[in-house]
């Protein structure tokens, strides 16, 4: 079954898919309408939960075989920038070395956006901190 990505985008974040559309770029929509990554790990071997400045919480779980990270999630009760960015760590990181892992930051979080709004990088911060963190307690 299609998703309708209006009606959809309408119900979970109050506003249609063409004002989004103005703002963020389509790989940013795309990890909005679809996060794969979204959800805690019950068997991890790492678990991180931060607070941002804003008040919006990210939780990252990592899993890890032989050194490489073999799953990553992530859930959020904030903002539309939070899951975007809360995705996009957890894919990043999938499959590569703990070391790897530790060189994702904020830049490469935006360029893979995209870009996003100024008033979004909050949640670039929130992720990649959350994110290192996460790690720091594997290593």
């Amino acid at each position: 079954m299609k998703i309708d990505e209006e009606k959809l985008t309408a119900f979970l974040y109050g506003t249609n898919l063409k004002e989004l559309k103005k703002i963020y770029s389509r790989v940013v929509i795309d990890h909005l309408i679809n996060p794969e990554h979204w959800g805690i790990l019950g068997d991890a071997n790492s678990s991180v939960k931060l607070t941002g400045p804003c008040g919006d919480t990210m939780y990252i779980s990592i899993k890890v075989r032989d050194e490489r990270i073999t799953r990553c999630t992530f859930d959020t009760d904030g903002c539309i920038a939070s899951v975007v960015c809360g995705d996009i760590v957890s894919e990043l990181i999938e499959g590569s070395d703990i070391k790897e892992a530790m060189e994702i930051n904020q830049d490469t979080i935006i360029k893979f956006c995209s870009g996003l709004p100024e008033e979004d990088k909050h949640c670039v911060l929130l992720a990649s901190d959350t994110l290192k963190k996460a790690i720091k307690k594997l290593t």
